[in-house]
């Protein structure tokens, strides 16, 4: 049984260079073992962790941006800053459930005193706040979306956002031969 394992062992070390080696078609393989690793110098190997940082940092920009079609949808048909509040923006969601409590009150307090001309200024003054608070309730989640998505890209670009970030790649001496190793780069943001 052992004989036969050792066997199977050494056809598959033998074998798996040819078999590895239509992996890699026109690069030069270096092989540790049985996998095949392409020589790369030093600056392709950074080349290639830049492109797997910037398309993480693409995905996590994509993961994590905000959009202000719900927002929008929410606000106007609840009203209340209710689509400002599920969109994270929590000083519009109350300034807007503020104007517009604030606006129904005066025009319901005023409504009660129509027959007196402070009534009726202060119905209209109530009707009019509670206008431009809907107004400002569509305009509002595209604003806060767009500061938002704006400053999440400058924190990505500035390598704030991510807490750990860390890169792997082959080791490569001066000449551009492999070392004999992996080099491994973290970078800590706080």
């Amino acid at each position: 049984m052992k004989k036969t394992v050792l066997l199977l062992f050494f056809v598959l070390i033998a074998c798996a260079p040819a078999i590895a080696g239509e992996m890699n078609a026109g690069s030069a393989p270096v092989y540790y073992g049985t996998m095949p690793y392409p020589v790369l110098t030093q600056g392709q190997s950074i080349q290639q962790s830049a492109n797997l940082s910037l398309m993480a940092d693409r995905k996590y920009y994509d993961e994590h941006k905000k959009d202000a079609v719900l927002p929008l949808v929410l606000n106007f048909f609840l009203g209340f800053g209710i689509g400002s509040f599920v969109e994270g923006d929590d000083m519009g969601g109350l300034i807007m459930a503020g104007t517009q409590v604030l606006g129904f009150a005066m025009a319901m307090y005023g409504s009660t005193r129509l027959s007196n001309a402070h009534g009726e200024w202060l119905c209209a003054y109530g009707v009019m706040m509670m206008v431009a608070s809907r107004i400002w309730g569509f305009i509002r989640p595209w604003t806060y979306a767009s500061k938002y998505n704006d400053d999440l890209r400058e924190k990505i670009a500035a390598g704030d956002i991510r807490p750990v970030s860390i890169d792997a790649f082959p080791a490569v001496d001066a000449s551009g031969a492999l070392a004999g190793g992996m080099t491994v780069r973290a970078k800590v943001g706080f």
